[in-house]
């Protein structure tokens, strides 16, 4: 289960009315995406992003960090190559457990439901793991490329167990439009800011629906659940327009689908966790509240993870 997390979103709020100024387009921006405003994170970098919501929730954590026996950090751009970032991180925080795991993983704005479920299938009777995402996706930006300024910046934490009850995770690939979702991410590393990114646009909401329906069924089917036993059914907030029209085509009830991305721009794979803790805050969800977790990375990469909070 999830025993602790913590969230930690960009200090600098822009506007999308200034996106607009900026860059035009106000039928995309407003009609499409729907976001009132975006997190920015100038001054941190996406490694110290992750130390910071790090440090931050092991400090208010009560666990016994000695049980931590494996960290994964999970994002669209690792900041390290050799060591990794986790193996970083963990000597950053002083975590010194000689046997301690600790992996950087990407499966794009799916990342971290697929590091979720390697800590949990990993992890012994009584031992903790880590879970880590952020994306600082605004290192994406691109003038042409309208998609990439609705970006946020982000990182969560989860402190977890092996101890998930009613546990479901399962990852839908379509690579049929693989080739129009493609970055250049060596150039980017590079901080080559004259690149050209041959992401054309989000993906239609034919093409999410197509791939998210049926996994959906899926998971009702082999849960032996229906829409009506989940309390929340987290998101990823690409766009305020697919999230409508999914919750009607799912027929979903439309207080338990959370748009948060109204008020931090697309965080990618931090969005899950940052919808879990609006519903929490709201008081929407308890423990016990059966939830699932949607991420959609790079378009192709459909997971879902699913459990009791």
């Amino acid at each position: 289960m999830i025993l602790d997390y913590g969230i930690y979103l960009g200090k600098k709020v822009q506007s999308m009315d200034e996106v607009i100024k900026s860059y035009g387009n106000e039928f995309f921006y407003k009609d499409i995406i729907q976001f009132e405003e975006r997190r920015l994170e100038p001054q941190l970098t996406q490694l110290e992003m992750a130390e910071k919501v790090l440090h931050e929730t092991l400090s208010k954590s009560t666990i016994d960090k000695e049980k931590i026996a494996i960290i994964v950090f999970a994002s669209n751009m690792s900041t390290r190559c050799v060591p990794t970032t986790a193996l970083t991180l963990v000597n950053r925080v002083g975590l010194r457990q000689r046997n301690l795991v600790a992996l950087d993983v990407n499966s794009n704005c799916s990342g971290a439901l697929t590091a979720l479920n390697i800590v949990k299938n990993l992890l012994k009777d009584g031992e903790l793991g880590v879970v880590l995402a952020v994306d600082k996706l605004t290192m994406m930006e691109n003038e042409d490329t309208p998609i990439t300024h609705t970006y946020g910046d982000a990182a969560t934490c989860m402190i977890i167990d092996n101890q998930f009850e009613d546990y479901y995770f399962s990852q839908h690939n379509n690579v049929s439009f693989i080739d129009e979702m493609q970055l250049p991410l060596g150039e980017l590393q590079k901080g080559n800011n004259n690149m050209t990114i041959t992401v054309t646009a989000s993906p239609s909401f034919d093409k999410v629906l197509d791939i998210l329906q049926p996994q959906i069924s899926e998971m009702y089917r082999e849960t032996h659940t229906t829409k009506e036993d989940f309390k929340a059914f987290c998101f990823t907030q690409g766009s305020g327009k697919v999230i409508s029209a999914l919750t009607e085509a799912l027929e979903l009830d439309k207080e338990k689908v959370p748009f948060t991305g109204k008020h931090t721009g697309y965080t990618g794979a931090c969005c899950p966790l940052i919808n879990l803790d609006f519903m929490m805050n709201q008081g929407k969800i308890k423990r016990g509240d059966l939830i699932m977790f949607w991420g959609l990375g790079a378009g192709v990469n459909s997971t879902i993870c699913a459990f009791r909070y």
